[in-house]
């Protein structure tokens, strides 16, 4: 990506200790909580997009042939033209969908925007034939040459602020969110989504007057919501008052809703995280959003864009224990999914408030919570998640995958992988951190039991993520089924993630 980040952002304190920085005014919350003196924060107004295309190139080079020695990339190996209509077909037929990229229906390619698309189409392509050496290679090749072209458009105040330097910036994101293969992957990723907050700045509210204006910022606000749940940082405020100015039409209010929440969320997790709310306005605010979640329910499941079904099928071949999801449209199962998904995140922070302050929050009217009320939640979300998948994808591990696979494969990797969690976290050894954390450490496989229905359904997902890697093409599942399996050897933070 063309991004580099925000290397030095952080006030004085934070980036001598190498720790992460909320940089609020006038002190930051880390400095704040310590007792130190903070030293402010640099400025980075001047910060720009530059041209990495050397590094990425060699960084990406999956063969045995050396890079070229200059800054400049060398031009992509020219594709026949049957090889480049077939991987523009399927980019459209599989990438671009109601529940992802939908921003791009119908979008003409110029030689601009096609080199980001030929990119990400050759990528999957070559990884859905067992990660073919030569077409990773020529989809790197498509790839390096769009970042010179994009950072070109970039330097331009006039054509940064055009849709189609967004589009590119958005699709060159999608391929390293396909490709990503390592450790730092995600961090990469976040810098690059950052980089798009910086571009949709720049445009200004008035991009949402737009169709494709509008389109946009949802599909890329989508990304930045997740990246701040992650990182347990706030959405930048601009961009949560500027979806507040989005047409509230039937087919997007129940998303722009739960985006607004889903933002709240993040919030909350980054007051937790740096502390600057005692427990008891946590537990409140917290209690707040779960109900607001459970209204966004209420009144989604009236709208029959968004509504869905549970249906009895026991021998079904898109069901999982008997039962399989039928959604009012091909977009509402990935909204339904981040409900899910926000449940169990939010439910893990009410369960740590208790933890850590129940003698202080209990009270007549709030009386302590069963032992397995929270996780209980989180067992009802996990079992719809599982259904959703199977409903999208079906139980056949081997069968082709249907069009819309990329699009459906990104929106459910999140949601799976944190379902995950929550069946490790039923089956792993639970260890409390010095500072009272609960942990989970990931060193083995807790997988392979067939005489526990837990360790069997973590089978089930990790199937599904491993699908999502061989058969749709997605290289970055690849990452998130070796964690699932223990094989990286890391802490989980149940209180936290």
């Amino acid at each position: 990506m063309v991004y580099t980040g925000r290397p030095s952002a952080g006030c004085a304190s934070c980036r001598k200790s190498k720790k992460r920085c909320d940089q609020q005014v006038p002190a930051c919350g880390r400095c704040v909580r310590l007792g130190k003196e903070c030293g402010g924060y640099r400025d980075v107004s001047d910060l720009m997009f530059r041209d990495e295309s050397h590094s990425v190139s060699r960084r990406l080079n999956t063969s045995t042939e050396a890079g070229p020695s200059s800054g400049r990339p060398s031009p992509p190996k020219r594709s026949s033209p049957d090889n480049e209509t077939r991987a523009r077909s399927f980019f459209f037929e599989h990438f671009v969908a109601p529940s992802y990229l939908s921003s791009l229906e119908g979008l003409e390619l110029d030689g601009f925007l096609l080199q980001p698309v030929l990119a990400c189409a050759l990528h999957v392509i070559a990884q859905r034939q067992g990660g073919n050496p030569m077409g990773l290679e020529t989809a790197r090749k498509r790839y390096v040459d769009a970042i010179h072209r994009t950072n070109l458009a970039l330097r331009s105040p006039k054509t940064a602020k055009q849709d189609s330097s967004l589009i590119a910036v958005l699709l060159l994101s999608t391929f390293e969110r396909l490709a990503w293969d390592s450790s730092m992957a995600r961090e990469n990723w976040s810098q690059h989504v950052q980089g798009l907050a910086l571009i949709l700045q720049l445009r200004g509210r008035d991009q949402l007057e737009t169709k494709l204006g509008a389109d946009l910022f949802r599909d890329i606000q989508s990304d930045m919501i997740v990246n701040a749940l992650h990182n347990e940082t706030a959405v930048p405020a601009y961009i949560v008052e500027w979806s507040q100015f989005l047409d509230a039409d039937e087919a997007h209010l129940p998303i722009d809703q739960i985006m607004l929440i889903a933002s709240s969320i993040a919030l909350i997790r980054q007051s937790f995280r740096i502390r600057d709310k005692v427990d008891d306005e946590l537990l409140a605010i917290a209690n707040d959003l779960e109900f607001n979640l459970q209204k966004w329910a209420e009144t989604t499941s009236s709208n029959p864009m968004f509504a869905y079904r549970s249906v009895q099928d026991a021998s079904g071949d898109h069901a999982f224990a008997g039962v399989r999801h039928e959604y009012g449209s091909p977009q509402a199962f990935r909204y339904w999914n981040l409900w899910r998904v926000l449940q169990i995140l939010l439910s893990r922070l009410q369960e740590a408030l208790w933890r850590r302050s129940w003698p202080v929050l209990a009270s007549p009217e709030l009386p302590i919570p069963q032992p397995d009320h929270f996780r209980s939640i989180r067992n009802r979300m996990v079992n719809e998640i599982c259904i959703t998948t199977c409903s999208v994808f079906g139980n056949d591990n081997a069968a082709q995958p249907p069009a819309g696979s990329v699009a459906s494969g990104q929106v459910l990797l999140n949601p799976l992988t944190t379902a995950g969690t929550c069946l490790l976290e039923s089956l792993a050894e639970i260890t409390i951190s010095p500072e009272g954390g609960r942990l989970i450490l990931l060193d083995r496989p807790y997988h392979l039991d067939p005489y526990n229905q837990t360790s069997t359904q973590l089978a089930w997902v990790i199937q599904k993520v491993d699908y999502l890697a061989e058969k749709v093409g997605i290289r970055a599942a690849r990452s998130f089924s070796e964690w699932l399996r223990g094989e990286d050897s890391e802490y989980f933070d149940l209180g936290r993630s």
